[in-house]
């Protein structure tokens, strides 16, 4: 658990630092989710919500430990959050487990 806890510190700061990073591939985009990989096992998904007449990106991550998947900060809504859903679904993982 000790260590869980560090990798996940160790998750937010390269996200955090990656934020600057040009050179990222986009892994998906559709008019709701846009899914980045920042490095091998950690991707970006930016969720973009109509806020008063503004489209406003909200960030969160998943990271890949062997064959388990963390969806850290899910999308701003219910169909971004399904397609991110579906998207580790097809691509990485084919059995779902949700917890909250």
């Amino acid at each position: 658990m000790k260590y869980m806890a560090r990798y996940l510190i160790f998750i937010a700061v390269i996200l955090l630092l990656g934020c600057s990073r040009s050179s990222r591939c986009s892994l998906c985009e559709s008019s709701n989710l846009k899914i980045e990989k920042i490095v091998e096992q950690i991707c970006k998904h930016v969720s973009v919500v109509n806020y008063k007449g503004n489209l406003v990106g909200f960030n969160g991550e998943f990271s890949i430990f062997g064959e388990n998947i963390v969806v850290l900060d899910s999308s701003t809504d219910d169909l971004a959050t399904l397609e991110l859903l579906d998207y580790i679904e097809v691509n990485f993982h084919p059995n779902r487990i949700v917890a909250i």
